[in-house]
């Protein structure tokens, strides 16, 4: 990816923050009568698997609006929560969106190919809808960085979006905002299998999952 691609994206994602929760809800130009309610009934399995995954000292990775924060600090196993993003207004969002547990939240500036911790720092990790903004040259690498901030034996997981039926699973797409601007993204899509062989690179005991047709999940540990 090159430099200026991704300048572009972090003005994107930063222009986006206020209407960044319309994908997840699926409002205006995302709405499809055709998939809506698959749509909402496989986000509803990646809000049930937040819920029960968590404990200590965490790190989100690009926490976004906070969709996932908001589960993580409700979690009484979680002791903190770092959510850090590169973009301002996304962690305005975040900040406004957590309630339960905002008290364990700690909100970081900072850009995620550069990240201001150490090794060891935490007792879990997790990314949402990340790594498909990760040219699949420096995924791994990227990966096996955020997997040595945890203490032996941490556990990470990710949400991402599956490869659509004949799609190509490295695109750059044009996207348009609400006030009509537009940027180039790059996207790239897994699927279960693809992020298993990414993920099993840095623990063999990788385990990955779909939503069927949406979502795809993963989890990781660093080994002891």
């Amino acid at each position: 990816m090159s430099p200026e691609l991704k300048r572009t994206m972090e003005t994107y994602y930063d222009q986006r923050a206020p209407e960044y929760d319309d994908w997840y809800e699926r409002r205006g130009r995302y709405r499809d009568p055709r998939t809506d309610a698959l749509w909402a009934e496989e986000l509803a399995k990646l809000d049930e698997w937040a819920d029960e995954w968590g404990s200590g000292r965490v790190l989100e990775i690009a926490c976004g609006t906070g969709r996932w924060t908001a589960h993580l600090a409700a979690r009484p196993e979680v002791t903190e929560v770092v959510a850090v993003d590169a973009s301002e207004a996304m962690l305005e969002e975040c900040r406004r969106k957590v309630r339960a547990g905002a008290e364990k939240v700690r909100w970081v500036l900072a850009d995620a190919y550069d990240l201001p911790f150490g090794p060891g720092e935490f007792d879990a990790l997790f990314t949402g809808f990340f790594l498909s903004h990760v040219p699949p040259e420096r995924a791994g690498r990227l990966l096996e960085s955020y997997t040595s901030l945890l203490r032996p034996g941490g556990e990470a997981g990710l949400y991402d979006s599956l490869l659509p039926d004949g799609a190509e699973p490295v695109q750059v797409q044009r996207r348009a905002l609400r006030d009509g601007s537009e940027y180039d993204v790059l996207k790239v899509y897994y699927t279960a299998d693809t992020l298993r062989e990414l993920l099993s690179r840095l623990d063999p005991g990788a385990r990955t999952w779909d939503t069927g047709r949406f979502f795809v999940a993963g989890r990781w540990r660093r080994p002891r």
